[in-house]
């Protein structure tokens, strides 16, 4: 209520107060708000590694938010806590659970071998679970995969499909590459 200010005057110090009480008794989605609070210093002063601990509270209850939070604070190369192992099996969790940006980033990163064994076939299955969720960014990834051959024999028709579906939610890249497939490339 006082952090969106519904019913009441936004008021980002009354948020964390009830947070805090929240956060206290076991509350994932009032940790990640905290975590939040923190890292961007509303109603608090900005104290990032406090935000780090909340969401690291809120994510071992499996708050997806928070997973990929953290799991992108380890993957940053800029990060004083980067850990790509520890990061991957943030995606991981998230991934396992459904969500299609985790299962797309853990594609990612097992085509990279960041964190994870390098297993193009591993990144083809989870590139292909967001897909089928309907990130286009997954969708976008998938045809990559398909069109390169990476982790699946190559097939330029299952990657224009892919392309496609992409495309048709605005996904720039995917716009780009269909044109170009459409206009006659092969590979």
């Amino acid at each position: 209520m006082y952090c969106l200010g519904e019913g009441v005057a936004q008021d980002p110090t009354q948020a964390v107060k009830w947070y805090s009480r929240a956060a206290d008794q076991g509350n994932a989605n009032a940790q990640f708000e905290l975590g939040h609070a923190y890292c961007d210093g509303r109603g608090v002063v900005k104290d990032v590694t406090e935000g780090l601990r909340w969401f690291s509270r809120s994510a071992e209850q499996g708050h997806i938010g928070a997973l990929s939070i953290l799991g992108a604070k380890y993957l940053d190369a800029d990060s004083i806590s980067r850990n790509p192992t520890r990061g991957a099996e943030c995606f991981r969790i998230a991934a396992n659970r459904g969500d299609a940006l985790a299962q797309c980033t853990l594609a990612l990163l097992y085509e990279a071998g960041e964190g994870v064994p390098h297993d193009v076939a591993e990144a083809a299955g989870w590139c292909r679970k967001a897909a089928d969720q309907g990130l286009a960014e997954a969708q976008f990834q998938l045809g990559r995969f398909y069109d390169k051959g990476i982790g699946v024999s190559p097939d330029l028709r299952e990657a224009a499909g892919w392309f496609r579906r992409a495309a048709e939610q605005g996904h720039e890249k995917a716009i780009a590459i269909l044109r170009i497939i459409e206009s006659g490339y092969e590979g």
